[in-house]
């Protein structure tokens, strides 16, 4: 039986990306990484800090990684919607990563307008296998996990044809 290697990337302010980050890494049994910047965004000010970095589609520093992308069959991207746009330490780990990754998919958590969130995200990366959306009140109230089941199940049926296409080619 092949399995695949699978990886979750985050970034998380208030802590709801990662509750959906840690969900997708139980239901997947992937490791999971979280991007950490030098940047202090508690409070009012950093909140609008984030907006405005996510406006002008900032970068800034993020820490060390300690897992390669590269040597992961998928990696699954979660990022916070700031502003209508990619949070800046997401958009820092995939403008060094994302083109590298060979399987990508996508999810986010966002209050109000989710804006164009995932063409931000495939712009610095390539086209998702799977995208997943989640809103601030479902993570709240706990309805992001149907949301996380419907997600892995897409990521499932994607990885099962590409078994069959590798086989069919030996």
């Amino acid at each position: 039986m092949i399995r695949m290697k699978v990886m979750i990337v985050y970034y998380s302010r208030t802590g709801n990306t990662r509750l959906v980050a840690e969900k997708i890494a139980d239901g997947s049994r992937a490791e999971i990484e979280e991007i950490r910047d030098k940047e202090n965004r508690g409070g009012v000010f950093g909140f609008l800090k984030s907006g405005h970095e996510a406006i002008f589609k900032k970068f800034v520093d993020i820490r060390p990684i300690n897992k390669n992308p590269e040597e992961y069959d998928l990696v699954a991207i979660g990022s916070p919607v700031w502003a209508g746009g990619l949070s800046s330490p997401v958009r820092s780990y995939m403008a060094l990563y994302g083109r590298k990754i060979k399987n990508v998919a996508f999810f986010v958590t966002y209050g109000v307008n989710k804006g164009k969130i995932f063409g931000h995200m495939e712009d610095l990366s390539n086209s998702p296998i799977a995208t997943l959306e989640v809103k601030e009140k479902e993570v709240k109230s706990g309805e992001y996990t149907e949301k996380v089941e419907m997600f892995l199940q897409e990521v499932k049926t994607w990885f099962s044809r590409a078994v069959k296409e590798k086989k069919r080619k030996r």
